[in-house]
């Protein structure tokens, strides 16, 4: 639980206590819960690859594009949510924070 004089990014879906060197598991599970709120959390794991971004104009491709575009929205959310949920401290080390959180293409 977050305390008053705690550093906190907020979003619609929760609050989350910003990334420091000694919460990490509180961090990691409520940044989890805000990335399934917005259906993002997949996309972090790698368990929901990118789909194809098609250029024709047939209600298949119309509908993949949408979906393209749904999937590209979602991750750069995602992206933004864990980057805003980190200290500065921690910002500093962004290049790394895929690799401490098991993220692929994030």
């Amino acid at each position: 639980m977050s305390s008053t004089n705690e550093k906190v990014f907020k979003h619609p879906l929760g609050t989350i206590a910003l990334l420091n060197d000694t919460n990490y598991a509180c961090w990691k599970a409520d940044c989890e819960q805000v990335l399934h709120g917005i259906k993002a959390w997949r996309i972090i794991m790698e368990e929901e690859e990118e789909p194809e971004n098609p250029k024709g104009m047939s209600k298949a491709d119309i509908h993949g594009r949408k979906t393209y575009e749904d999937f590209t929205t979602r991750r750069v959310q995602a992206g933004a949510i864990i980057y805003r949920s980190c200290s500065p401290e921690v910002k500093n080390i962004s290049t790394r924070l895929r690799i401490l959180w098991g993220c692929g293409k994030y």
